[in-house]
């Protein structure tokens, strides 16, 4: 990580990580939502299991979470952009709004093994508490997009100026060569007796390539 160089692109390649935190996030809640209506008639059959399973997805979804948010502020740091107030505090609220989606998670993993059977009680604490949930990873992804926006600006207009560092260097480089040989030619010509440049301008040049033929 300490050798990366950061463009626009870096932010695409960690994003499914939130990503995967975020469907861990979602899809843990319906596990038990969809044991307590089915049953026995669920692939997952015991809730020691379901357990398990929850804390499988639970465990998933904070590491995901914490390596994604440490490899972004990393990237802050590397890519030398200089935050805003406003920006930290988008991101920081974006942090805060997920922080209470993983503990609506967390309560609600816990209520409703808890609850089990009792069906009821089970839809009203879904209801509730997975709102929490969805509002928190939704509010918490909309406030990293914006808070990311201006990086990702940032970012691009320095890859430009590379772009035009190379392209100037390139050209100059061409303009050095191209310098070179004529001075090469000038060095030549230099070196050149008078005799020899006479013979060099009355010798006749061939009209092309085809024509010339040094044994005639």
């Amino acid at each position: 990580m300490k050798n990366w160089k950061v463009t626009p692109k870096t932010y695409t390649w960690i994003k499914p990580l939130v990503t995967v935190s975020s469907i861990c996030l979602l899809i843990n809640p319906l596990f038990i939502l969809l044991k307590v209506i089915r049953q026995d008639s669920f692939f997952v059959k015991t809730w020691s299991a379901l357990l398990i399973v929850n804390l499988v997805l639970y465990a998933i979804a904070i590491l995901a979470f914490l390596v994604y948010w440490s490899l972004r502020i990393k990237l802050i740091h590397q890519s030398h952009y200089k935050q805003t107030k406003k920006d930290r505090k988008l991101l920081w609220s974006s942090l805060s709004v997920y922080s209470l989606g993983f503990l609506a998670e967390g309560i609600y993993l816990l209520s409703g093994l808890l609850i089990k059977d009792k069906l009821p009680d089970a839809y009203v604490s879904f209801g509730i508490l997975y709102a929490f949930i969805i509002g928190g990873v939704i509010a918490g992804a909309v406030l990293e997009t914006v808070s990311r926006i201006p990086e990702q600006i940032f970012l691009l207009q320095e890859e430009e100026k590379e772009i035009r560092k190379l392209k100037l260097a390139k050209r100059e480089e061409i303009l050095h060569q191209q310098t070179t040989e004529k001075d090469i030619v000038d060095a030549v010509k230099k070196q050149r007796t008078p005799e020899a440049q006479t013979f060099l301008n009355r010798e006749p040049k061939p009209q092309n390539e085809d024509d010339f033929n040094p044994f005639a």
